[in-house]
């Protein structure tokens, strides 16, 4: 297997934080194991669904309508944390 890296110019950035929400899906299997639930980027790599929260959005509102979003999954926040 191959290491692949990348790296980022931080100047695109700007100087605004970016407020951004994820949130780890999962579902417990027949066998009591539990499965995550991972997200294909356009680039290839493998991640956890999450998004930007739009301007006077509860972050709450854009953990839900981010999953929904990329997955079509929708559900309950067990337990939230910041």
């Amino acid at each position: 297997m191959c290491e692949r890296r990348e790296t980022v110019d931080t100047a695109d950035l700007g100087d605004e934080p970016i407020l951004a929400v994820g949130r780890v899906v999962y579902r417990v299997d027949k066998r009591g194991q539990i499965e995550l639930l991972l997200i294909k980027k356009r680039n290839g790599f493998w991640t956890l669904p999450k998004g930007h929260v739009k301007p006077s959005e509860p972050w709450t509102d854009a953990m839900a309508h981010e999953i929904a979003e990329e997955t079509g999954v929708t559900g309950p926040v067990e337990r939230p944390s910041m």
